[in-house]
């Protein structure tokens, strides 16, 4: 058995070549993540925002346990891609973890929501900033910098809006800063990778 010691310059090269491939396709495996979850708390913005305006529905925020339901798909598909995926990389690791600190932040904040006057949205804006501009680090991908910059933004934003603009706002940054650089990920070429 060769050990990277005694590997001819040959075998080297193809063993790189064939680490740049497999991160290449975990790297646009993870757009999906960011569709189905784009999606999840579009519905739950967009849902809130219905109740709001078109009824009289005394808690009309208990729209967001529609986004709930994004656990389904995203389970099914992480389990799908831990078979099929041969190698996780560090940078895989570390985009994990990076969305495992969110969503362990954003339950402590949903415990204490009280201490914090109920403003929700600024944090989850900022905390959302956070995990996106560094995904987008990770994976070397400008949009999702961009994005994350525009989260920021929209949470100094938000502290001067009513509620009604703040789900308005989340619309946009839903789309713009989330969803596009999602479909922008998974329809990159390969060889812009």
């Amino acid at each position: 058995m060769k050990t990277a010691n005694n590997l001819s310059p040959k075998d080297s090269i193809s063993i790189i070549q064939e680490m740049i491939e497999i991160a290449k396709g975990n790297i646009r495996q993870r757009a999906y993540y960011f569709i189905i979850w784009g999606y999840a708390v579009l519905a739950g913005c967009l849902l809130h925002y219905a109740l709001l305006k078109l009824t009289d529905y005394e808690k009309p925020y208990q729209a967001w346990l529609i986004v709930l339901l994004g656990f389904i798909p995203a389970t099914i598909y992480s389990i799908k891609q831990a078979k099929s995926e041969k190698i996780f990389t560090h940078l895989d690791r570390i985009n994990v973890f990076l969305w495992v600190t969110f969503g362990v932040s954003y339950l402590i904040f949903l415990v204490y929501i009280a201490k914090f006057n109920y403003q929700i949205f600024p944090l989850i804006f900022l905390l959302v900033g956070n995990c996106v501009f560094m995904s987008g680090i990770n994976l070397k991908f400008k949009p999702l910098i961009a994005g994350g910059i525009l989260y920021w933004v929209g949470t100094i934003i938000s502290f001067y809006l009513s509620l009604e603009y703040l789900l308005l706002l989340c619309f946009v940054l839903i789309i713009v800063g989330y969803l596009i650089p999602g479909y922008m990920l998974k329809n990159k070429k390969e060889s812009d990778v």
